[in-house]
């Protein structure tokens, strides 16, 4: 009796690995990456792989049932048992994966959709995409319920659907090759001052003159960087695409703040967007400019302490695996 072998989880959860080790077995694989077109347009290249007498494993998302069933449907036709691998990965395990493989692929992480499509290759990319589908595809397979109505259906299967088995493939991910420790450091609210103090008009400095570091920060830094740790830094600079400044103000004033703290040569990466809801993976708390400055420094994310004064900066840290550390304990402001 024939196989099937049904992949599913959210995109960048490590199907297409998974989907290999059964094409080493000898099962034959069937995926949109491959043949193109809708998942529906893969049944019926299913049905004529079972008639074959082949064993068959397809890859896709399958977050929701009605995507499923075609497929089951088939394969219970034919007299073909169906096992249902469901990867387990999380969605904040799945964004970091998708920023490791577009490093990998291009040198950068996915940015917002309109920077995507404006990258040919990366456009072109299935396993490329923005940081709104898995949002949509957690939303489909967890469901959304309002006052206790679905308003959109849960789509985690049930062994009702007609399988076999339903097996849940534990995420695990791989062990950091980096070896170098970092203080990962956030800027306003963190290292700087509110430039409101200092004649500005907003929380951030829109000009070199407003920038003024707080207290013991030049201190504690160096102390770090006297004990071998690499000073960078992450900060959203959301003003850029809003209109406040230009992305050269914004560096002028990171470069000052650098300068005003003692670490004139911090990398400093940040976030220029301002989208609600978050359109890029570059905005804290996603992963993505804590993926990029893990790989750039060879870092070992454990070995690294990310300071900041919001729970978007500790759910960054927790995400991209580093400690974290409330500034105002950081600096002895308390």
């Amino acid at each position: 009796m024939p196989r099937v072998v049904m992949i599913m989880g959210l995109p960048a959860s490590g199907k297409s690995s998974l989907a290999r080790d059964f094409e080493e077995r000898g099962y034959v694989l069937l995926n949109r990456d491959k043949a193109g077109g809708r998942v529906v347009d893969l049944v019926p290249k299913l049905r004529a792989g079972l008639r074959a007498g082949w064993d068959m494993v397809v890859d896709n998302t399958f977050v929701t049932l009605e995507h499923r069933a075609p497929f089951v449907a088939a394969a219970n036709e034919l007299g073909a048992s169906v096992e249902l691998h469901w990867m387990q990965t999380s969605f904040e395990d799945c964004t970091v994966n998708a920023c490791h493989r577009s490093i990998d692929r291009y040198g950068i992480i996915p940015g917002t959709p309109e920077e995507i499509k404006a990258n040919p290759d990366m456009a072109a990319d299935p396993n490329i995409f923005p940081i709104a589908v898995l949002f949509a595809m957690k939303r489909k397979l967890e469901g959304v319920k309002k006052k206790g109505v679905w308003e959109v259906p849960c789509g985690k299967p049930t062994m009702d659907e007609g399988y076999s088995r339903i097996v849940k493939v534990p995420f695990v991910r791989r062990p950091p090759t980096g070896t170098r420790k970092a203080l990962i450091l956030d800027y306003d609210g963190t290292l700087r001052d509110d430039a409101r103090d200092h004649g500005g008009q907003r929380p951030y400095p829109t000009e070199v003159s407003q920038v003024s570091v707080l207290p013991n920060v030049p201190e504690t830094l160096a102390r770090y960087a006297d004990d071998g740790y690499l000073m960078l830094g992450v900060t959203i600079q959301s003003g850029i695409e809003r209109g406040h400044l230009t992305a050269e103000r914004a560096f002028e004033c990171i470069l000052e703040t650098n300068r005003l703290a003692g670490q004139p040569d911090t990398h400093t990466s940040w976030c220029p967007h301002y989208r609600f809801p978050i359109a890029c993976y570059c905005r804290k708390p996603q992963v993505g400019l804590g993926v990029m400055l893990t790989r750039e420094h060879e870092l070992n994310p454990a070995e690294c302490i990310m300071v900041g004064d919001k729970t978007t900066d500790k759910t960054f840290a927790t995400r991209c695996g580093f400690q974290f550390a409330w500034a105002t304990d950081f600096f002895g402001w308390g």
